[in-house]
């Protein structure tokens, strides 16, 4: 009965034809879907009917088209004739193909057998040359090793026993990498599909168990060579000071240190190299700096430290710097030594590289260069790192935020120090190796980021208390701004706080390199929270008691804005925010930054400190230039509410002597008064308040800002006289009429003359003070509507001007 209702009229007519074109025609959608529109039984009364009706047209398009289905069965049956005796040699054919096919695949089958077989005997032979050309090799390096070189006490021997044992390390190298072996030191080994043989693998591992006996010699032997050499400058230092003659390592030692070392990095033992000489030259260095950092920190402690308990890593990083990156350090005398010529340094900080001084004379820099050697980085470096880990480990951690801060500051600095000492590789690699990345991921840099960010909001929101509170208990005249920070005064304690702050955040004391972007979200904040604290004063101001709210001292001579008043009070804070806003942006050239002591200027200076580099195109600072452009732009919505509160105050006070206006009438009708020909008082009255506007300001805030004040309130005025002097002229204008008589007086000047020539005298001269004031008819559009409110009249005041 519903679906009767739903479309009574709807039939088969209703369905158009495409419904069943569709190749994926489905009737149970189908029917689903109509049956809301058609009954069912009609549904299906329709759809057979449409059956019949489709067969019928189906078997007379047959009928039609009857001789060409006949004509079409008959050729294809002379088809099928005269295929059938094509059909064996066919099917001769095609058993001939798979016979050839399976004898062709059987051949091709015997073709890769004996090209493995021919393939794997290759390799064989291969792999027994390599076996016999290695294992001679091998031979001839133990023969070379267990040579007696004569007298270690004759430079020539000497020396010939240090650059065999350099060449047997390029040996064993070679036998390692030729039979498959992994290269040490961070090499790949050679990518091969074969199986290792057996005599290849026996002889590799034996030439490995031989290569360990033999690094461990040479291990052995550079910790000699290298202590000798410490000894050797120590012994120097101490003469010197004696006033002795004494030489350092002779020409034999050092070019025996560098064949050792050369050896050893050859067996990819590089590691090993390093960890000799910061044995024999960090380990005693790191001790005794050790114990000045603790002597340090209890001294501290007895005298009543800030933070106790806090640890300051300072004497351990000045003593480590001293002792081992200075320039009479033996280690990086050693390291110069040891670089040879092949790197030119970056920086103009560092060592000579062609030619060093040994104790016979010059000695050429490259027979002394021991390739891929990292001293400053690896040596001295990362033992000094990794002895903070092991030794201070709380230190990571910011419980003490300015020790934490203090302590970054001196791990970064010795770093850098240590940086400038490198090579451009060294240094390269040392800044993305796992020794100072896994440093830096020990700071919790973003428990410190929570810790400093929570005590900035803390000051500012404490300085916002007491902004207010001095707001409201302003009564005493002060000439000149009660905070100064950075030789800039500020009137507000919130103004000087964020400033100070600001100045906090980049300074040595908070500032981490690893905290950078932090840091500017947080002076971002900072900007932002003082804005809000700014604006809050107006929503105090419209909560103060009237006697803050007005301050508009008529009584006093001349009348002026009390102290305590609000106009005095927010053009104070304008002023702050404008001076704020002058900190925050500064002056950034395309070289750096122009002006000092702006948020600006420390921000690009530690972005340039941590680039190493000014940018040639001055990219950084213009986003530094941008980005904090953006954060003083959010204050414009803050001062124009900040002016809004301030020039409501000026204009109440100047509107309210409009209000004289409606005294001019019953001054002159039936007096018999004579002609006007100066403005009524109320006219000074109410340009007195803009006056002490600008009288008070023009002392806090900048010129132009202050001119911009006077032309709102003189416009928010003249806006207000207009409609005062409109209505006076409509109500004299009703009162004519109705009386339809003129009022006697002197010259026939009629009594409502002398009323349009006194208002239009107070108009001229609202407009002079005006002019006097800054603000003219284009910057003020109330002077003009003032001056049209009175246009109808001006021709009986200029007709009288001269009577």
């Amino acid at each position: 009965q519903q679906e009767h209702q739903l479309a009574p009229n709807c039939g088969m007519d209703d369905i158009p034809s495409s419904e069943f074109d569709y190749h994926n025609f489905d009737a149970r959608e189908f029917v689903q879907r109509y049956r809301k529109r058609i009954p069912l039984p009609q549904l299906q009364r329709g759809l057979r009917a449409h059956h019949a009706a489709t067969r019928q047209e189906l078997i007379e398009l047959i009928n039609e088209k009857y001789a060409d289905f006949v004509s079409l069965s008959s050729r294809m049956q002379g088809v099928e004739r005269a295929l059938r005796p094509l059909r064996a040699p066919l099917e001769e054919s095609s058993n001939m193909t798979r016979g050839l096919r399976t004898k062709l695949g059987a051949l091709v089958a015997q073709a890769d057998e004996a090209h493995e077989k021919l393939a794997k005997v290759r390799d064989r032979r291969d792999a027994l040359a390599a076996y016999i050309e290695n294992a001679k090799l091998l031979d001839k390096v133990k023969e070379s090793t267990n040579q007696r070189w004569g007298n270690p006490q004759e430079s020539d021997d000497f020396l010939r026993e240090h650059v065999a044992q350099e060449n047997i390390a390029r040996d064993l190298r070679r036998i390692r990498l030729s039979l498959g072996g992994k290269p040490r030191g961070g090499g790949h080994a050679p990518t091969t599909e074969a199986k290792q043989e057996d005599e290849c693998a026996g002889l590799l591992k034996e030439a490995a168990e031989f290569e360990e006996l033999f690094a461990g010699r040479l291990h052995e032997r550079l910790s000699g060579l290298v202590a000798s050499a410490k000894r050797s400058f120590e012994s120097v230092a101490t003469n010197e000071e004696s006033e002795v003659t004494s030489t350092g390592p002779n020409r034999m030692e050092l070019l025996a240190l560098a064949h050792v070392s050369r050896a050893l990095v050859t067996l990819g033992r590089t590691d090993a190299v390093e960890a000799v000489f910061a044995q024999v030259f960090v380990q005693a260095t790191l001790q005794d700096a050790t114990s000045v950092c603790t002597a340090a920190v209890d001294e501290s402690q007895r005298r009543g430290p800030t933070e106790t308990g806090a640890t300051n890593l300072g004497p351990f990083f000045d003593h480590a710097r001293a002792s081992l990156l200075s320039e009479n350090s033996t280690l990086l005398s050693l390291a110069r030594r040891l670089r040879g010529p092949t790197e030119e340094f970056a920086d103009d900080i560092g060592m000579e590289q062609s030619t060093f001084d040994d104790a016979d004379g010059l000695l050429d820099g490259s027979l002394l260069e021991v390739p891929g050697l990292c001293l400053v980085a690896n040596a001295v470096v990362g033992p000094v790192l990794w002895h903070v880990q092991q030794t201070w480990p709380n230190v990571f951690m910011p419980a003490f935020p300015n020790a934490f801060a203090a302590n970054y500051a001196h791990a970064a600095s010795f770093t850098r120090a240590a940086e400038a000492l490198m090579t451009p590789s060294e240094r390269r690699n040392f800044a993305t190796g796992h020794v100072l990345l896994d440093f830096r991921r020990r700071w919790k840099t973003q428990v410190y980021v929570s810790l400093r960010s929570k005590e900035a909001m803390q000051l500012l929101d404490t300085a916002a208390t007491k902004s207010k509170v001095s707001s409201s208990a302003a009564g005493t005249r002060s000439e000149q701004p009660p905070h100064v920070v950075n030789g800039r005064g500020f009137w507000l304690d919130i103004s000087a706080e964020a400033i100070r702050v600001l100045g906090l955040v980049w300074s040595d004391g908070w500032y981490m390199d690893a905290i950078c972007p932090k840091a500017v979200q947080l002076s971002l904040e900072i900007i932002a929270r003082y804005g809000q604290a700014v604006q809050s004063l107006v929503v105090f101001e419209n909560k103060a008691d009237p006697q803050h709210a007005g301050g508009w001292d008529a009584k006093s001579v001349p009348p002026t804005w009390a102290p305590s008043s609000w106009p005095v009070q927010l053009s104070r804070a304008c002023a702050d925010v404008l001076t704020v806003q002058s900190s925050i942006r500064g002056e950034v050239g395309a070289k750096g930054p122009v002006t000092e002591n702006s948020v600006s200027n420390w921000v690009l200076r530690r972005l340039l400190a941590q680039s190493g580099q000014v940018c040639a195109d001055g990219r950084a600072g213009e986003i530094v230039g941008t980005l904090l452009g953006e954060a003083c732009d959010g204050l414009e919505p803050v001062l124009r509410t900040l002016e809004a509160g301030m020039l409501r105050q000026v204009v109440s006070a100047a509107c309210k002597e409009f209000g004289a206006i409606r005294g001019i009438p019953a001054f002159y009708r039936m007096l018999n008064k004579p002609v006007p020909t100066k403005a009524t008082a109320y006219v000074d009255s109410a340009l007195r308040p803009i006056q002490a506007l600008m009288e008070v300001s023009a002392k806090v805030a900048p010129d132009l800002a202050v001119q911009g004040w006077l032309r709102h309130a003189v416009d928010s005025a003249a806006a207000e006289f207009s409609v005062q002097a409109a209505q006076l002229l409509e109500s004299e204008a009703s009162l004519k009429k109705r009386l339809g008589a003129r009022g006697g007086g002197e010259s026939q000047v009629s009594d409502l003359e002398k009323i349009h020539i006194q208002l239009c005298l107070d108009v001229e001269a609202f407009t002079a003070g005006a002019a006097a004031l800054g603000a003219t008819f284009t910057q003020a559009p109330g002077l003009a509507k003032l001056a049209e409110a009175v246009e109808p009249i001006r021709s009986t005041f200029e007709a009288h001007r001269t009577t």
